[in-house]
């Protein structure tokens, strides 16, 4: 995380970390430039080069299913969507819309990505590339997308020596809290349900002999039978006592943004706990959640397991041939 030209640098610059924001909600493209390819700082704070918009005019759930009679690589849209227009306003709630308008800009998306990676190594020796990828589980354009995207990535980097793959999904709670349309605090709650079962079976995916397997844009076929990412971390604003925090939403962001700050400033992943000290790291959490480590019933858990070894021992009296033999 050093600045690029050491500390004699008239203006910081950080060459090696990129950043790429996704949006299907149209609204804020500038009205003088291409909305398929340009967009506003306005909402993302990035610049026009970080932001890829999936959006698009005359996207409509008649396209959407039109285009899946047609490709067989939409044949999970269903006829169960009522929702008319998405033109300007994103995914509407919907995950499959979310999904499908990735898929129809996936050939271009993957390429972003991979241009992204390489000028990041610029300069640089046989460099970790590591992937963080932020998304909510409880809107149409993220809770739609973001396993197919921790996929995508996995794709892109799948020659790198040395590549990892963190996520960080905010559970809908964040999400519910930041909201005043009682119709979205309706939907959020389901799709984040919804996605939340798909990364957990995903996750656990080499147990389950599963696979994600789904062609892409210009054919490109995705076929993977381990987990989405290496790290998942899951990021409520609910406390210990299952209650949502005020300041939820900023909350959430707030202590998101500096673990990953942290994380890039040790730049090492042996920093997280290693599997095999036998810990179960298949996710990680961060916010109110993990404010307080319940060392109580955690001692009480290995305590009776402890325990419970003993319990079977007075059943094993030796024998005269275990006395001799021994």
């Amino acid at each position: 995380i050093e600045p690029d030209g050491g500390e004699d640098a008239t203006v910081a610059r950080y060459r090696h970390i990129r950043f790429l924001g996704v949006d299907a909600d149209n609204a804020n493209v500038s009205q003088d430039a291409n909305p398929e390819d340009k967009k506003t700082a306005e909402t993302l704070s990035l610049s026009e080069g970080e932001a890829f918009t999936l959006a698009g005019k005359g996207i409509t759930l008649k396209a959407v299913k039109q285009a899946r009679d047609v490709y067989t690589q939409y044949a999970w849209v269903s006829d169960e969507i009522e929702q008319s227009v998405m033109e300007g306003s994103g995914a509407g709630g919907v995950r499959q819309v979310g999904r499908f308008l990735l898929m129809t800009k996936a050939a271009d998306f993957m390429t972003k990505l991979q241009n992204l990676i390489s000028d990041a190594k610029i300069g640089l020796q046989s460099p970790e590339v590591v992937v963080h990828i932020f998304s909510g589980m409880g809107g149409g354009t993220g809770s739609g997308t973001f396993l197919d995207v921790c996929y995508m990535v996995r794709e892109v980097i799948k020659n790198e020596p040395k590549a990892y793959v963190c996520g960080y999904f905010f559970m809908p709670d964040v999400n519910v809290a930041h909201v005043r349309s009682n119709n979205v605090k309706q939907y959020i709650p389901l799709n984040g349900y919804a996605a939340m079962q798909e990364l957990d079976y995903c996750m656990n995916i080499e147990k389950n002999h599963g696979k994600f397997r789904q062609e892409y844009t210009g054919g490109k076929l995705i076929d993977w039978d381990r987990a989405p990412v290496n790290y998942c971390h899951l990021i409520s604003a609910l406390d210990n006592n299952g209650n949502v925090r005020e300041d939820a939403y900023n909350y959430a962001m707030k202590v998101t943004s500096e673990y990953a700050l942290e994380f890039l400033k040790k730049s090492n992943l042996s920093a997280i706990v290693h599997k095999s000290f036998g810990f179960n790291i298949k996710y990680l959490t961060i916010g109110a959640s993990s404010a307080v480590v319940p060392l109580k019933e955690i001692n009480t858990y290995l305590a009776t397991r402890f325990f419970d070894g003993f319990s079977e021992v007075g059943k094993d009296i030796p024998d005269e041939s275990d006395v001799w033999n021994f």
